[in-house]
């Protein structure tokens, strides 16, 4: 049996080494935005031949993407691509054994010969690479490729989501992607049923087009005029300049943080020498108030003591106000012990004394050191705007940057668009000239393979989603039609779901024969909510986990799903479940560890 399934995936670079293992069956990746579930995605994606993957910091130190990928004839087969490499090299045997000396350099453009990478793997697929589908309604082929091919099974979120067409997408492509579905239902190619254009009405529509290509070429050039002009006026910083600028950036920012939390410790640790400052005043207070009423206990006694010696001293018993006897109960002990309790208020206001004083003293060392933090705050507070008066020149220099090499990228993209454009008016200019010589298309038969893959198709959405009682296909199997509504008109979510579905039954279907792949790739088939969207539009619970369930039940078939949503409890055990964390300090963080 043809076919292969990926078996690992690794990035090294100087002293690091990230390394995914997969499984046939359901491969799960799951975890939160920012982990680089995403950019695995695109880097199994780039080793298939796409043109490039996105720059992002995680990847600095990184050189070389290795994927290791074994055939349904068990055998190993490892791919090498520098991370900004226009080649591929490819060895015999797995990652472990690799060997540059026996590698094999592979091109990215597809041709009829073995020498690059999309004839290879599509001869591992069981398809000749000297096929050929129809490439416009003029009857001209080109060859189907494995790019061209992939877009039905390495499906990426944006594609997964869009309100295109099913299989072929934007209407240009109509014809090469229904040439090339009627070659992996049918096993050949056939013209397609399509009606032909009066030559009158075809000149006009070939001038107007032109018309508008023209326009847009002169509009392109003169963009291009205007960007050169800016970019001549200006100095050209080099990478390692921003590369400087972005460090000193960090710095200052690293210094600024730092102080930020020297200044929360300190005014947490002010807020508490504040808070003993008062609780000594209040100690005092209170020592104070003590004090007040030992000296009135004080002086009581102290009139009691010398009013009570008078009285015993005097010779006369008669009162000389009143004139009345004055009676005997005055006795020495009261006058003894007036003075022994005096002495005891009195040693009791020496301690009292004492204690006052030493919490005073400690208010004060509070205070002191109040003061001491208080200043370090302040200073702390004018170092960091002195940091921040740095940052700014230093962003506006980044900024200066950033926009001239938009503009460089913007220029770039122009010339591309431009010689696209060129190409485009060159090609009208044919299609003009062959107005009254386009091959007629043949009428597209309905095969005994459509027929099975249409009951197959039925019978699987039927058994994921009890709620669909009807299915039907829109014109020449492009799109399908569930419970008389057009996909497209579905929200995100079930698009999504009923796409990834449809591109899953197709894998099925063709699982026994050898023009078509084994593997599928689904990036969030089932969290459709992005950033910026006001309503989340997932599928329903119940179909997610029956869609899953679904998936995990063929082991020969090898499916990896991108998702952002944690799988049920209950299915994973019947999955390959990668899990990143997006936590530094618990399970995998991310893909690039």
């Amino acid at each position: 049996m043809k076919g292969f399934y990926i078996n690992k995936i690794i990035v090294i670079g100087k002293g690091k080494k990230s390394t995914i293992e997969f499984k046939r069956g359901l491969n799960v990746i799951t975890g939160p935005s920012n982990t680089g579930k995403s950019f695995l995605f695109q880097c199994i994606d780039y080793m298939f031949g796409r043109k490039a993957i996105k720059e992002i910091e995680e990847l600095e130190g990184y050189t070389d993407i290795y994927l290791e990928i074994v055939t349904y004839e068990k055998k190993y087969y490892t791919l090498n691509r520098e991370i900004k490499g226009e080649n591929i090299f490819i060895c015999d045997g797995n990652f472990e054994n690799w060997n540059i000396d026996s590698a094999q350099k592979k091109n990215l453009k597809h041709s009829s010969k073995d020498n690059n990478i999309s004839s290879f793997l599509l001869n591992l697929m069981g398809i000749p690479s000297y096929i050929k589908v129809l490439k416009n309604q003029f009857g001209e082929k080109e060859a189907l490729t494995f790019r061209s091919l992939s877009e039905w099974f390495i499906i990426d979120e944006n594609t997964i989501i869009s309100e295109s067409e099913l299989l072929y997408g934007e209407y240009k492509n109509a014809t090469p992607k229904q040439s090339t579905l009627q070659y992996v239902i049918d096993g050949y190619v056939y013209d397609l049923d399509k009606k032909i254009e009066k030559p009158e009405v075809t000149e006009a529509r070939i001038s107007g087009k032109l018309d508008i290509l023209e326009m847009n070429l002169k509009n392109n050039r003169l963009r291009q005029v205007q960007l050169n002009k800016f970019l001549n006026t200006k100095v050209n910083l080099s990478d390692d300049k921003l590369k400087q600028y972005k460090n000193e950036l960090l710095e200052l920012q690293k210094k600024i943080n730092e102080l930020n939390q020297s200044i929360t410790e300190l005014n947490r640790e002010s807020r508490k020498i504040t808070e003993s400052i008062n609780l000594k005043q209040q100690q005092i207070d209170k020592f104070d108030t003590l004090k007040k009423q030992y000296n009135i206990d004080l002086d009581r006694l102290i009139f009691i003591k010398e009013n009570s010696e008078k009285l015993i001293g005097m010779k006369s018993k008669i009162c000389p106000l009143c004139g009345n006897q004055i009676g005997n109960e005055i006795d020495e002990s009261v006058i003894a012990s007036c003075h022994a309790e005096s002495n005891n208020i009195r040693i009791n206001l020496h301690e009292l004394e004492e204690l006052r004083l030493e919490i005073d003293n400690e208010r004060r060392k509070l205070e002191e050191k109040l003061k001491i933090t208080i200043e370090s705050i302040s200073e702390k507070k004018e170092s960091v705007t002195d940091y921040y008066n740095q940052i700014e020149p230093l962003k506006l220099s980044i900024d200066e940057y950033i926009k001239q090499r938009q503009f460089e990228i913007e220029l770039q993209n122009l010339k591309k668009i431009e010689e696209q454009l060129q190409e485009e008016i060159n090609s009208q200019i044919e299609h003009k000239k062959l107005k009254g010589n386009r091959i007629k298309p043949a009428e597209k038969p309905v095969t005994e393979k459509r027929n099975e893959f249409t009951k197959f198709l039925k019978e699987l959405f039927y058994d994921v989603d009890n709620s669909i009682i009807k299915i039907d296909f829109s014109k020449n199997l492009l799109d399908i039609i569930i419970n008389d509504r057009d996909r497209r008109n579905n929200g995100k979510g079930y698009r999504a779901f009923y796409k990834s579905l449809y591109f899953y039954a197709m894998i099925l279907f063709k699982f026994q024969d050898d023009n078509y792949s084994k593997f599928i790739l689904l990036d969030s088939p089932l969290t459709t909510f992005k950033e910026g969207d006001k309503i989340n539009e997932e599928v329903n619970s119940t179909l997610q986990y029956k869609f899953l369930k679904k998936l995990s039940e063929r082991k020969d078939i090898q499916v990896i799903i991108f998702e952002n949503k944690q799988i049920p409890e209950t299915l994973k055990d019947r999955v390959n479940l990668i899990e990143f964390t997006g936590n530094k300090t618990g399970g995998r963080y991310g893909f690039l560890e």
